[in-house]
């Protein structure tokens, strides 16, 4: 009898050990590969998955993840920021308010996880987030660049262009594009944003600090339809939208920097 006792308890211990490392609805990891500042990803999570996002930080500065759902679903985001080695950093739940989650975090430079998950057996469509801060040193939270420019008009986000580079895109009715724009130091800067063969487009420049200020606007700088802004810039981090003037066409576009 003591013997049938002994072996119940040895089972039921193992069995609680087990159930801590292991616990039900241990959710399955998806490799979504790597997202960078001024990026963003959309996708879907059922309520037994996680997206892993890598995510590299060039220089030390202020970082903001956001990850909101989509319209229509039911999802209670969650995204928890790690070290490429595993070791949390921050996570978070409501902090863009309710059901949307956002972690801002001063981060040295170098390579990190980003997880995307959910509370609960929650699932659906979600969009993830990142905005840079600046340069090194810690600074104040960045607004999201979204809400920057001409309301109404759906925001895109497409990365980040340096000095010297050429980005080309298609442009959509009532969208706008958004580039995160790093000045290494101060000096004159060139941005020109041209329609290409066929496109309707009334080319449409805006240049916003990293508060959100605006810096500058063109619409006919290089000529009709395309834009042209020629602006001494400090060193820093700015925001480039490239739009239709009124948003109502769409088209081709190349959007340089000099």
């Amino acid at each position: 009898m003591e013997k049938k006792s002994c072996k119940w308890i040895i089972v039921i211990s193992l069995f609680v050990f087990i159930s801590l490392l292991c616990p039900a609805g241990f959710a399955e990891q998806i490799q979504r590969g790597s997202i960078n500042i001024g990026e963003s990803r959309t996708s879907w999570l059922s309520n037994t998955s996680e997206d892993i996002y890598t995510l590299y930080i060039p220089f030390d500065q202020q970082v903001t993840i956001e990850m909101f759902r989509a319209d229509g679903s039911s999802l209670d985001p969650l995204v928890i920021l790690q070290y490429s080695y595993g070791t949390e950093v921050a996570r978070d739940d409501d902090g863009a308010g309710y059901p949307n989650a956002r972690i801002v975090r001063y981060l040295n430079s170098g390579s990190y996880r980003i997880i995307a998950s959910a509370m609960g057996s929650s699932s659906g469509s979600y969009r993830l987030s990142i905005y840079g801060g600046g340069g090194p040193g810690p600074g104040p939270v960045t607004p999201n660049p979204a809400t920057f420019g001409k309301a109404g008009l759906n925001p895109l986000m497409r990365g980040s262009i340096g000095v010297g580079q050429t980005a080309t895109y298609t442009l959509l009715t009532y969208e706008k594009h958004i580039y995160q724009f790093y000045v290494s130091y101060g000096r004159s800067v060139t941005i020109e944003m041209f329609k290409t063969d066929g496109s309707s487009l009334d080319c449409y420049l805006e240049l916003f600090d990293n508060s959100g200020n605006p810096v500058a606007s063109n619409d006919d700088g290089a000529g009709y339809p395309n834009s042209r802004i020629i602006q001494y810039l400090n060193a820093g981090t700015y925001w480039i939208i490239a739009r239709d003037l009124s948003g109502n066409s769409g088209g081709n576009y190349r959007l340089s920097t000099y």
